[in-house]
């Protein structure tokens, strides 16, 4: 080999190094940066799935907002009435538990004193569908003359179970004069 060849192939060797070092260094920065896009990927998808089930979370205290109403027709019912209403109701509270409001309801701990359809008693009557029944001690909104009102079930009305255009509820007042018959809603919380 002469002289002249031996310096070019020296200098392709030199050239081979130099495109092969330069070609590492760029595979090297190629797999790190799919590396980072993998990650960025990653850390993209957990996001997402964390904002999944925020929404998830979200729907669910929405669905959990939501309020169902009912529409009732409330009458009411008071010691010694014509059906023989006594003064201690089914949850063992009597009239010495209660206050009475200025509209001649009776309360407790500022909750009206409610009756209707319960599951502690007639468990095996069966109700129509859209009825509704609770247990004594259960809180509901009753809205009277477009005002809301939190109640307490804390009676049973035996009229609840009849079948009639809709669900019948009583309110515990105190005498005739504080009677009511009307048609209305409760916000069933």
């Amino acid at each position: 080999m002469t002289k002249q060849e031996k310096s070019i192939s020296t200098i392709l060797i030199i050239i081979s190094t130099i495109l092969f070092a330069a070609h590492y260094q760029w595979q090297v920065r190629l797999e790190s940066q799919i590396t980072e896009v993998q990650e960025m990927n990653y850390q993209l998808d957990q996001i997402m799935s964390e904002q999944e089930l925020m929404q998830i979370q979200l729907n669910s205290i929405k669905l959990t907002l939501t309020v169902e109403e009912q529409n009732i027709r409330l009458t009411s019912y008071y010691p010694n009435d014509n059906c023989g209403s006594g003064t201690v109701t089914a949850s063992g509270l009597s009239v010495s538990d209660f206050t009475i409001n200025s509209n001649g309801w009776f309360e407790y701990k500022g909750m009206l004193v409610m009756a209707c359809a319960t599951t502690n008693y007639h468990k095996n009557l069966i109700l129509p569908t859209s009825y509704k029944r609770y247990t004594l001690g259960s809180i509901i909104t009753i809205v009277i003359d477009n005002v809301r009102y939190k109640a307490i079930i804390a009676d049973i009305c035996g009229a609840s179970y009849w079948e009639e255009e809709v669900q019948r509820y009583d309110l515990f007042v105190s005498d005739s004069q504080s009677a009511i018959d009307i048609k209305t809603q409760v916000i069933i919380n």
